[in-house]
């Protein structure tokens, strides 16, 4: 998770990932400084994957189990 300006709980775990101006919440969804960011369900959910996942691997069939 190098790549992230913080996480609250780590892989997994995490409740929110903030990485640039964005603030991805598990629950709440994507903002972008005070501004929310409409995304899909499984748009939120994919996005939720490869940001907790930062700097690693993650494979199609991981997300198509995962979504």
């Amino acid at each position: 998770m190098a790549v992230l300006a913080g996480a609250v709980r780590g892989e997994t775990g995490a409740l929110t990932i903030r990485f640039g101006r964005y603030e991805l919440d598990r629950e709440q969804g994507l903002r972008r400084e005070k501004h929310c960011v409409r995304l899909t369900p499984k748009s939120l959910s994919v996005l939720w994957i490869l940001a907790d996942r930062a700097g690693e691997l993650v494979t199609k069939d991981e997300l198509f189990e995962a979504v």
